[in-house]
């Protein structure tokens, strides 16, 4: 991945000579590495999770997984039930400007 991003800026950097058609096949490259990246540190923190999941260990200590592998943690699957999405609206606002 640090090839690929050096290639970006060394393409970058060379301005006007770099065509777009090269700027968007080494933006690709670079994308293509970045997400392979991201699927395995997500795929070692699952792995971490589980094999931790009978000690209570959740991979990052102090943080909460908002991933599938940490549902139901909080003691019922659906936790977040009581939450309630809601709009105040200020009647009296406007009144007392008369």
């Amino acid at each position: 991945m640090e090839e690929s991003l050096a290639d970006l800026k060394a393409a970058i950097a060379n301005g006007v000579e770099t065509s777009a058609d090269d700027l968007k096949a080494k933006i690709e490259d670079l994308n293509t590495k970045s997400q392979a990246m991201g699927q395995a540190v997500y795929a070692a923190d699952q792995a971490s999770a589980s094999a931790g999941a009978g000690d209570g260990a959740s991979g990052f200590e102090g943080q909460q997984s908002d991933g599938p592998a940490d549902s139901g943690s909080a003691g019922s699957p659906n936790a977040d039930d009581d939450v309630v999405d809601a709009e105040v609206i200020d009647d009296d606002e406007g009144k007392g400007a008369k």
